[in-house]
């Protein structure tokens, strides 16, 4: 992940899928949890099943 997001340095990221599946080996918090560690948790846009975004 940290390689990752130093690589690609988004200006948003939309987690989606995340609990759609169960291949998935961890929750969307260890996920959240990581962007604020690297500083990157302003730029998360994070929906809920149902919600809409605008991007």
């Amino acid at each position: 992940m940290r390689e990752l997001a130093r690589r690609l340095d988004p200006g948003l990221v939309l987690p989606v899928h995340h609990d759609d599946y169960t291949v998935m080996r961890s929750p969307l918090s260890a996920f959240l949890a990581e962007t604020e560690k690297l500083g990157l948790a302003e730029r998360v846009l994070h929906c809920r099943h149902g919600q809409e975004a605008t991007v």
